[in-house]
C-alpha cells in the first residue's frame, strides 16, 4: 500500500489505486454478493489488470478478490492513461451492460470480437482513444446495445453490416476515424436510431439512398465524406428530424422543397456541396430553425422573400453561391437574427433601411452603400473601420460614387478583400450586409 505521501507526489500515481478502490467497491458491495464462485471470470479480470499499462509503467495494486464476477454490470475507467490494447478476456465478463473506456491510451489492432459475446451489453464508449483497424462484424450480435460511441480514433475499414440488428440501437456515433464504403442497409432502417454521427470518415455512396425508414431520427451528421448523388425527399419525411449535416461532400442537383416539411428541423448546413437552383420557398415554413448555412454551393435566382417568416432564426449564411436580385426588406422581420451573410453572390441594390430592426445582428461583413438612416448616421468610425468597402455619409468613410451599384462585374471589385466585424449586442440598431461579387 502506498503511504499518503507517495500518492500526493503525482496525480498518475494515483490513478491505479483508484481503479483498484472502484472494482473492489463494485465487487465488495451486497449487490454482488454471492455465494457461487466464478474462478473463470475473476481470472479474466485479473488478467485484464495485469496488461493495463501507464505512461510511468507503475504495476496496480494487488486485488484480492472474494467474490463472484458474474454479477459485474458497470465497468468506467474513462478520462485516464490507460494504454495498450483491450484484452479479448474482458468478453468473458458476460454480465456486463455498461462498458465506459472513453478518453485514455487505448491502442492496438482492432476492436477484440470477444466483446461481441457480451449480450447484456447496453452501453459500449471507446471514443477518443488509439484504435485501430476494424470494426468486428460480430457486434451485431449485441442485440441490447443502445448506445455505441467510439469515434475519435484511427478505425478504418467497412461499418459492420450487422449494427442495430437487435433494433435497440439509439445513439451511434462513429465519427473521425477512418472508415470507408457505404452505410449499411440494416443501419439506414434502423427504426429506434435518434442520433447518428458519421462525420469525418471517408464514406461513400449514394446521398439519395443513405436514409430509410427512421421515423425516430433527431440528428444526423454527414459532413466531411465522400457521398455523391442528389438529396432524397425522404430528408423531408423524418417527422422528428432536428438536425441535419451535410457540409463538404460531393452533392448535386436541386434542394428538394419537400425539406419545408421538415418543422421540427433547429439547425440545416448543407455548406461546400455543389447544389444548383433556387432555395425553395418552402423553407419559410421552418419555423423552428435557427441555422440555415447553405454557402459555398452553386445555388441561384433571388432569395426567397419567404425566409422572413423564420421567426426563430438566429444564423443565416447564404455566401459563396450565384444568388441574384436584391435583399428582401422583409428579413428584417427575423427579430433574432445576430449573424447575417450574404457575400460572394451576384447581389444588387442598396441595403434596406429596414435591416436596421434587427437590433441582435452582431456578426456581420459589410460593404457597400449603408443605408441613409439615423443609426447609422450616428455610428462611429470606430464601429466601421476595418470594412474598406464601406461608403455613405458618416464622417471617416468614403463617399459612394454617383449611381453606386452592388453589382461589380470587373475583375478588381471581384477580389476586393472581405472583413469580419463584430458589434456588441447592446448596439440598438447598427447593422450591415456584406455583398461583392
Amino acid at each position: 500500500m502506498q503511504n499518503t505521501s507517495t500518492m500526493a507526489s503525482s496525480t498518475i500515481e494515483k490513478l491505479p489505486s483508484l481503479i483498484s478502490l472502484f472494482l473492489l467497491a463494485v465487487l465488495n458491495s451486497s449487490d454482488h454478493v454471492s455465494s457461487n464462485y466464478s474462478e473463470e471470470e475473476t481470472q479474466a479480470l485479473l488478467k485484464w489488470k495485469a496488461s493495463l499499462h501507464y505512461h510511468n509503467h507503475s504495476s496496480l495494486p494487488s486485488w484480492t478478490l472474494y467474490r463472484d464476477l458474474s454479477e459485474l454490470s458497470l465497468l468506467h475507467l474513462y478520462t485516464n492513461q490507460l494504454s495498450g490494447p483491450i484484452p479479448k478476456e474482458i468478453g468473458k465478463l458476460k454480465s456486463l451492460s455498461d462498458l465506459v473506456l472513453s478518453e485514455n491510451r487505448l491502442n492496438g489492432s482492432n476492436i477484440p470480437a470477444s466483446l461481441c459475446n457480451l449480450t447484456n451489453l447496453e452501453t459500449l464508449l471507446l471514443r477518443v482513444n488509439q484504435l485501430f483497424g476494424y470494426i468486428p462484424e460480430e457486434i451485431g450480435k449485441l442485440h441490447k446495445l443502445f448506445v455505441m460511441e467510439i469515434d475519435t480514433n484511427q478505425l478504418s475499414d467497412s461499418l459492420p453490416k450487422g449494427i442495430c440488428r437487435g433494433g435497440s440501437l439509439v445513439r451511434l456515433t462513429v465519427s473521425d476515424n477512418n472508415l470507408s464504403g457505404p452505410i449499411p442497409k440494416r443501419l439506414k432502417n434502423c427504426k429506434s436510431l435518434t442520433r447518428a454521427l458519421f462525420q469525418g470518415n471517408q464514406l461513400t455512396g449514394n446521398i439519395s439512398k443513405v436514409v430509410g425508414d427512421c421515423p425516430n431520427l433527431e440528428y444526423i451528421d454527414l459532413s466531411y465524406n465522400r457521398f455523391h448523388g442528389e438529396l432524397s425527399h425522404n430528408w423531408g419525411r423524418c417527422p422528428r428530424l432536428q438536425r441535419l449535416e451535410i457540409v463538404g461532400n460531393k452533392i448535386t442537383g436541386n434542394m428538394p422543397a419537400d425539406f419545408g416539411l421538415s418543422t421540427n428541423l433547429t439547425f440545416l448546413d448543407l455548406s461546400s456541396n455543389h447544389l444548383v437552383g433556387e432555395i425553395p420557398k418552402k423553407m419559410g415554413s421552418l419555423t423552428s430553425i435557427l441555422g440555415l448555412i447553405l454557402k459555398d454551393n452553386q445555388l441561384s435566382g433571388s432569395i426567397p422573400p419567404e425566409l422572413s417568416s423564420l421567426s426563430h432564426l438566429e444564423n443565416l449564411d447564404l455566401s459563396s453561391n450565384i444568388l441574384n436580385g436584391s435583399i428582401p426588406e422583409r428579413l428584417s422581420d427575423c427579430p433574432h437574427l445576430y449573424y447575417l451573410n450574404l457575400s460572394n453572390n451576384k447581389l444588387s441594390g442598396r441595403i434596406p433601411i429596414q435591416i436596421s430592426k434587427l437590433s441582435h445582428l452582431s456578426e456581420l461583413d459589410l460593404t457597400g452603400p449603408i443605408p441613409d438612416s439615423k443609426a447609422f448616421r450616428d455610428a462611429t468610425i470606430e464601429k466601421l473601420k476595418g470594412n474598406k468597402g464601406l461608403c455613405g455619409n458618416v464622417k471617416g468613410l468614403q463617399p459612394c460614387k454617383t449611381q453606386y451599384s452592388i453589382t461589380m462585374n470587373n475583375q478588381q471589385k471581384r477580389d476586393t478583400i472581405l472583413f469580419i466585424i463584430i458589434f456588441p449586442l447592446l448596439l440598438f440598431a447598427f447593422i450591415g450586409i456584406f455583398l461583392i461579387t
